[in-house]
């Protein structure tokens, strides 16, 4: 009998787009008391999936099945395996169809989650165990040779081996299948809080690009306080407003807008400025940096507190991972610093990490003096930052 709620359904999810990507579950009906506790609590962090939820004791084949594996937006299977599954004549039309796919794709994922903590071979043997006393005639029905020769040639290379204790209490392999399906490339979501972002004051949905703003920086320049185009460079506020004063021009702080990149599983949304937001020659750059001298420019107090980690520069493998994001503007004051408008090589490229989460002052260090750029060189700064959503919307809320 089967306790564990059924997971939810990619497709009754309202907050799935078209283009988001998941994994296929494969299972067999008789582990479901297993998969759907595994699937319920990757469900919550943030993982996408698709389940057969009308599988049923028989081994009944869905042809669905094999369309959304097929899908574009399929990045992989997650199998898990067992004496259950391995002679399901369902779950080998499953194998076939990675098969194939791996051809065409070799970014297509397999991870396989071994329930009872063996291997594929101790669970081939396991039932062959189990048909000991069946007769040839029988034990070719029950589990074809064709079938276990594929199950062990499948789960053998390009694949990703988790074993999964029978002990409900245990949820050490669930933080394993994450970190595999992380490091293929595989984005989690959390899109309860993307849609409650959705819903701020603050939020502008620029031409399906998701935007908020947040913090302010010196943009535009502005004639309207003329007094103080010929005072020495520094920052002023007058009238309510905030001006930064550079070689005779004046430049008013404005609200800094950020794009969507991701969201992870603990609500850390990913944002990157719009806009290049300055111009700097790369000692300088580093020294903003690690002094948190941008970071105290951009942000007050409270919403320092919503920032998860330090701001850090977008390379050219952060663009990599976010093709819409590659389009940049300058803001006025970055302009105003560029060399005879020469933009061609403003970017600090390949500083940033394959996982944009890890990246830190100290390995942006490592970036300019470990990697032969010269402190000397300019660079235009588009920072990106990481927000805590849930802290972003509760203090949205007070604003």
């Amino acid at each position: 009998m089967i306790t564990s709620k059924m997971p939810p359904l990619l497709s009754l999810n309202s907050t799935i787009k078209s283009e988001d990507k998941y994994v296929f579950i494969s299972y067999s009906h008789a582990d479901s008391e297993h998969v759907y506790q595994d699937l319920n609590c990757l469900h919550e962090r943030g993982l996408r999936f698709w389940y057969d939820n009308e599988l049923k004791a028989g081994n009944e084949w869905n042809d669905k099945a094999e369309q959304v594996m097929r899908n574009e937006n399929c990045v992989g299977v997650v199998f898990y395996n067992s004496e259950n599954s391995f002679p399901s004549e369902a779950i080998q039309k499953e194998i076939e169809f990675y098969n194939e796919i791996r051809k065409d794709r070799e970014d297509y994922v397999c991870v396989s989650v071994n329930l009872g903590l063996r291997n594929t071979n101790e669970i081939v043997r396991d039932i062959y165990c189990s048909l000991a006393t069946s007769d040839a005639k029988e034990l070719e029905f029950r589990f074809p040779q064709t079938r276990a020769e594929l199950v062990l040639s499948t789960f053998k290379n390009n694949v990703i081996f988790i074993s999964r204790p029978r002990d409900v209490m245990e949820t050490g392999h669930l933080d394993k299948i994450i970190d595999a399906l992380t490091e293929k490339g595989v984005v989690l979501g959390n899109d309860n809080l993307l849609l409650e972002m959705q819903k701020l004051s603050s939020f502008i949905n620029n031409g399906g690009v998701l935007t908020w703003s947040f913090g302010r920086y010196p943009q535009r320049v502005t004639s309207n306080v003329n007094e103080l185009r010929f005072s020495p460079d520094n920052d002023y506020e007058t009238n309510g407003h905030h001006y930064r004063v550079e070689k005779k021009q004046v430049f008013e702080f404005q609200p800094v807008f950020w794009d969507y990149a991701e969201i992870d599983c603990e609500g850390v949304m990913t944002l990157i400025s719009s806009d290049c937001l300055d111009y700097m020659q790369g000692g300088d750059l580093l020294d903003a940096w690690t002094k948190n001298a941008f970071r105290d420019a951009v942000f007050c107090e409270n919403e320092n507190e919503i920032l998860s980690g330090e701001p850090f520069i977008a390379g050219s493998n952060f663009f990599k991972r976010n093709e819409a994001l590659k389009q940049t503007q300058y803001s006025d004051y970055a302009k105003s610093k560029l060399k005879n408008g020469d933009v061609s090589c403003v970017w600090l490229s390949d500083l940033v990490s394959s996982t944009p989460a890890k990246q830190s002052c100290a390995s942006l260090q490592g970036g300019i003096l470990g990697r032969g750029i010269s402190t000397k060189e300019c660079a235009g700064v588009r920072p990106v930052i990481q927000i805590d959503a849930k802290k972003f919307i509760e203090y949205a809320k007070t604003l």
